[in-house]
């Protein structure tokens, strides 16, 4: 099986979620020697987050949150042919159509739903897609 993982999100900021993406990614690529796994990583970030024989780093110039992403990554994935049998989308947020594979979301951190009021315009945006996410994956 082919698996995507965002990883967008390690260049975005170095909390949490990105943290547990990290681990994530390193965990499955020990686990699994029967899986490919495509690595999608900011164009800004040069590491290589994840070494080993089945892991793939692809650079993509769809940026973590953005008001446009959903529509952005997957005519990005799209375009790149990637071949995946499933994404895991590690920060709420997979692309808007999901026709050629399978998707898995990670769902954190939900404070927004409790202090909406905290979040500026553009995050009240973003975060106002979990719903749909959560209803499509």
């Amino acid at each position: 099986m082919r698996i995507g993982i965002d990883a967008r999100i390690a260049h975005y900021t170095g909390g949490g979620i990105s943290q547990y993406t990290i681990h994530l990614a390193k965990a499955l690529a020990e686990l699994s020697q029967d899986d490919e796994f495509v690595l999608l990583q900011s164009r800004k970030d040069r590491r290589h987050l994840v070494h080993g024989p089945h892991v793939r780093r692809v650079s993509m110039w769809t940026p973590s949150h953005n008001r446009f992403e959903q529509q952005w990554l997957q005519v990005e994935l799209s375009a790149r042919h990637l071949g995946l049998d499933l994404l895991h989308s590690t920060d709420f947020i997979p692309p808007l159509h999901l026709n050629s594979f399978k998707s898995v979301i990670t769902v954190h951190d939900l404070a927004f739903l409790r202090w909406p009021h905290f979040l500026t315009e553009d995050s009240a945006r973003y975060y106002g897609q979990v719903d749909q996410a959560v209803d499509r994956a």
